[in-house]
């Protein structure tokens, strides 16, 4: 291998590193970057092995609806609100999530 192959190597594998946050020793570099060269030319050949994928089909056309989508009445407030835990003029209270107590 020479030496420019071996630098680029080497500089790929500190690349890979640092994006998994790992310190290497340079003992672990310099055995580790034959290694990662190695494991990404195999992959190299297995992409110009492996023809290409097929084109996606169309999408579906969306289900037909059981019904048409038009308003239907709902519930009076008299009664839902019943159920609430706490009311005030018709609406349900709840405690404020943002910006603190009330």
């Amino acid at each position: 291998m020479s030496d420019a192959h071996s630098d680029a190597d080497l500089l790929r594998l500190r690349r890979v590193a640092a994006l998994a946050r790992l310190e290497l020793e340079p003992a672990e570099e310099a055995r580790l970057a034959p290694e990662l060269a190695r494991i990404l030319a195999a992959f190299e050949e297995l992409a110009r092995r492996t023809p290409a994928p097929a084109p996606a089909p169309a999408p579906l056309e969306p289900a037909a609806r059981t019904r048409p989508d038009v308003p239907q009445p709902s519930l009076a407030p008299h009664e839902f609100l019943p159920g609430a835990p706490a009311t005030e003029e018709g609406f349900f209270l709840v405690p404020k999530t943002i910006g603190g107590a009330p």
